[in-house]
């Protein structure tokens, strides 16, 4: 049986990029975080891009998927139509997006672009990411 509990907390880290912003989340996505990952999605309504690097998130359900949802809506409430880009999927996680349709409101990256990144969290701070929450699984 798989326990969810035994996944590391959400952490999230925020970089401004030449023509957006890009949030990193790393750890275990799901009801648990849902009131911290719905206010890291706050500063992307607006960005230009938005870029969401889950290549370190090792667990997500559909909270995640209500999550991207509601930024798409809350991007074209503001005039906003281009799609969010999400990186670093696996595979697991993508099938959720895939057999929801979700898939079709976003726009899927292998890894982050040569002017966003994807270093790990301990090399973040350095590369110009800021830690902005970390929340407990369960």
């Amino acid at each position: 049986m798989y326990d969810v509990a035994l996944e590391p907390p959400m952490v999230v880290w925020t970089c401004p990029l030449s023509d957006g912003l890009a949030v990193k989340l790393s750890g275990c996505l799901d009801l648990a975080v849902r009131d911290q990952l719905k206010s890291a999605f706050v500063p992307l309504i607006e960005a230009t891009t938005a870029t969401i690097d889950l290549t370190d998130v090792t667990y997500a359900d559909t909270t995640l998927l209500n999550e991207v949802i509601r930024l798409v809506r809350d991007r074209r409430s503001v005039g906003n139509d281009i799609a969010p880009r999400i990186v670093g999927l696996r595979a697991h996680i993508r099938r959720i997006f895939e057999m929801t349709n979700v898939d079709r409101l976003v726009h899927f990256h292998a890894s982050m672009q040569d002017d966003v990144i994807a270093g790990a969290p301990q090399n973040l701070r350095s590369q110009g990411f800021a830690m902005l929450t970390v929340a407990s699984a369960g």
